[in-house]
């Protein structure tokens, strides 16, 4: 009598290969942490914020996906992975949905164009919470996940305008596509988590399947022109254009490192004028760039502010990373896999292994959209179990057995992005973390 859930000891009781796959709970130990929490965990519960679109949740559920199919395989997923993988995690949000009219857009149609890929998808398991990044897949304030679409808006309010001013005008398949790649550049101007990575994955999808433009042809009413179209002398100018807003960034982030090795902070004038010598290579004005979008300098500005006592020998990767990622411990490698038993140093090229950071750095700063998910504890554990690896790697210059403190000072920067100890973690406490550290035994 008088017990609380506070003296509660040990686990659930659940033999292993139960307790692996229960969803929607937490271990008893926790929960008396957990009510004390700004946002407790509830099962019946929604999470308390998710990302903005369908276009911000399928980013983050891709680098999730991304970021476990390497530790289990030791290498970067296919396109075919990855567009199998987006079509379930729509199907998953559909499956959910309680309304039978599912909205359209240009984006889904895209994603489930190959037949062989969606047939897969829709033959493969419903995809689970212990997959997911955020369970459920949803947007919050909307019915569907595509309701609303701002990328289905954008395109028909461009046919619409094109076809108004000029109605005897044929739209052919290349000018469709070179607007739905200009509204993904927009989009990733504008995002506050950007990348390249699954933006361009997007856009070489939208020059390999053609499926998805006969649909929107039909809910548009747009006629195909009777005349031959021709893509090849068209379509590298129009990738190029579209990967603009990518060079720019790099462009940009490298005076950034150049100028704050010198001591100065550029203004945006600057940045502006340094994105037309990259893009254009001339300081005339009358050439615009992304940089002269506000909103995608804001953006920009966000995701690099100044950092004191900055390591100015960071590449520009690194320091993006270290930017959206301040989870990430100077030890921490991506070869360090978490999980006993894998290899844990296999090789990967410097344009996979970029991808990989940006897939990382994605995923971690999205902590704020986590605040009452269950998942975010998976994710902790996860997060920690890859940076003790990494801290007691051979590899590492610094290498060492971390101590509880450590471990705790890690999962504050991680839940919080600020070491107060105040701020509590399941870290403090001392069963769930004996039981991490005896898993890496420690």
């Amino acid at each position: 009598m008088g017990k609380s859930m506070a003296d509660w000891q040990g686990d659930w009781g659940f033999d292993p290969e139960i307790a692996e796959i229960i969803e929607n709970g937490m271990p008893p130990y926790l929960i008396e942490f957990e009510r004390s929490t700004p946002l407790p965990f509830e099962g019946e519960k929604t999470l308390a914020a998710t990302p903005c679109s369908a276009y911000e949740l399928l980013k983050l559920e891709l680098s999730y996906f991304m970021q476990r199919f390497y530790e289990d395989k030791s290498c970067i997923p296919s396109t075919k992975d990855m567009q199998l993988e987006g079509c379930r995690i729509i199907l998953a949000s559909e499956t959910m949905s309680q309304n039978s009219h599912l909205p359209v857009s240009w984006l889904r149609d895209l994603i489930f164009s190959d037949p062989k890929v969606s047939q897969d998808a829709r033959f493969s398991p419903i995809r689970t919470a212990t997959e997911s990044r955020f369970y459920p897949i949803e947007v919050k304030g909307k019915n569907t996940l595509f309701e609303s679409c701002p990328f289905e808006k954008q395109l028909l309010d461009t046919v619409s305008s094109k076809l108004s001013i000029t109605p005897s005008t044929y739209l052919n398949d290349q000018e469709i596509r070179q607007q739905s790649c200009l509204i993904i550049g927009q989009m990733e101007d504008v995002s506050i988590t950007p990348s390249e990575f699954i933006a361009t994955w997007l856009i070489n999808l939208i020059h390999s399947e053609d499926s998805w433009i006969s649909l929107f042809r039909q809910r548009a009413n747009i006629p195909r022109s009777p005349e031959h179209e021709c893509n090849e002398a068209t379509t590298n100018d129009f990738q190029a254009s579209i990967h603009d807003y990518s060079r720019v960034d790099q462009a940009l982030v490298t005076y950034l490192e150049q100028q704050r090795h010198l001591g100065i902070e550029p203004s945006n004038d600057d940045l502006r004028n340094q994105a037309r010598i990259a893009v254009n290579q001339s300081h005339d004005r009358w050439f615009q760039t992304t940089a002269d979008n506000n909103l995608w300098l804001h953006s920009f500005r966000k995701r690099y502010p100044p950092m004191p006592n900055e390591d100015i020998s960071l590449t520009s990767a690194q320091k993006a990373t270290t930017n959206y990622t301040p989870t990430t411990n100077t030890a921490t490698t991506l070869n360090a896999i978490s999980g006993p038993n894998k290899s844990r140093h296999i090789p990967l090229s410097s344009a996979d292994h970029e991808t990989l950071l940006n897939a990382r750095s994605l995923v971690s700063g999205a902590t704020l959209f986590a605040a009452n998910d269950w998942n975010f504890y998976h994710w902790l554990e996860d997060d920690l179990r890859r940076w003790a690896i990494s801290t007691m790697s051979p590899h590492n210059p610094a290498q060492h057995i971390p101590s509880d403190e450590e471990f705790q000072h890690h999962a504050r920067m991680a839940t919080y992005n600020e070491d107060d100890p105040f701020n509590q973690t399941i870290a403090d406490n001392p069963i769930w973390l004996g039981m991490l550290k005896k898993s890496l035994n420690i």
